[in-house]
This record gives C-alpha cells, structure tokens and sequence, in this order.
C-alpha cells in the first residue's frame, strides 16, 4: 500500500481520529523511506499526509505521532522539497512545503524535539525562500515556537515563588509592628531628651 492509497476520504478531510492508523501510518513512512519514486509523485504523496495531519483535531494522534518519531519524515520532506524548489521552482512543490508547515502548526513540539529532530533549523532555513506565503509561514510557525517557549519559562518561574504561610505572614506582621515600635521609642526619647534640655536652659 502507497501513501497516496492509506488515507480514507474521511480521514483526508476531517484527520485521523484513531491512534491505531497513526501508528499504521509511521510504520508505512519507515518502510518506504528508502523506496526511490519521481520526486513530482512524492511530493503529492507527502502533501497528502501534511494535509491530513492538519486536519487532525484528536490530541492523542498528533501527540503519538510525534512521539513516534514522525517529525523526522516532515523534516526529511522539507528539506528535499526547499531543495527540489530552488532547482525547478515548480508550484506544486512550494504548496507541498505549505502543506507540510501547516502539519507542524498543529503538531505541539517541545524543545527537545525541536532540537533532536532538527525540524527548528529546517524552518529557519525557509526564511530565505523566495516564495512570500512560505516565507510568511514558516516566520509565523518560528514565532509561536518561541511563544511557547517564553510561556513556559514564564510558568516555570511561578511554580518556583512557593505561596506564603500563615507562620510567614505572622512573622512578617511581627516585624512590622517591632520597626514600628522601635520608630516610636526612639521618637519619644528625642521628645524627652528636648523638653529636657528647654528646662535647664530657662
């Protein structure tokens, strides 16, 4: 079974609900990634499986598939088809890549699997491609990967100032009302040391 027979109508407009065909689907991506085919068929079929992943609204199928590794097969594909892009410019290429960012839109993909799979680096080349909706694409993408990772640097030092205590705030109560005390004392003793020194002057 080719990639471009996998899919059911169903499944090409509305996305794989089922975690069982994600799993079907890697294991055909690892058996065919070394068949050799027309790089015009390829691109279509890889188009195929980026549009499906983009329509795919179930958490657990997007998770699983990155967890099994599925960013590799996008990262592969996108460096061929910016390759193939340069060399012939055809359209139906850059539409390929769009398609491909657009799966990775929907994919949530932590920092470590930015790095491992080197999918970051592969976007960041396409800030120099030619074709603006790519470009415009693969910039956005970029961003709401550095969004998230602000966002969850910003809730990771939250989860780090630990709430205070009633014995805190009894404590930090205690240490007003003590430096309060203390202002008034030293402030009655200059009163008197004042009144002292009027008496003995009259």
């Amino acid at each position: 079974m080719s990639l471009g027979d996998f899919f059911t109508l169903t499944e090409m407009n509305d996305g794989l609900t089922a975690p069982s065909r994600v799993r079907e689907l890697v294991a055909l991506l690892q058996k065919d990634r070394d068949c050799i085919l027309i790089v015009g068929d390829a691109t279509r079929q890889q188009s195929v499986v980026a549009r499906t992943t983009a329509a795919t609204e179930n958490k657990d199928c997007l998770d699983l598939f990155v967890q099994l590794d599925g960013l590799q097969f996008i990262d592969k594909w996108l460096k061929d088809a910016k390759k193939f892009s340069n060399e012939t410019g055809e359209s139906f290429v850059e539409e390929s890549i769009s398609h491909l960012l657009q799966a990775l839109e929907k994919l949530h993909v932590d920092d470590k699997k930015l790095v491992s799979s080197n999918i970051c680096t592969t976007v960041r080349d396409l800030l120099g491609h030619n074709n603006s909706k790519v470009l415009d694409r693969a910039r956005a993408l970029l961003d709401s990967w550095e969004n998230d990772r602000s966002c969850n640097a910003s809730s990771m030092n939250i989860d780090r100032v630990e709430p205070l205590t009633n014995n805190d705030m009894q404590i930090t109560a205690d240490s007003e009302r003590d430096s309060k005390h203390s202002e008034f004392s030293v402030g009655g003793a200059l009163i008197s040391v004042i009144i002292m020194v009027t008496m003995t002057k009259n």
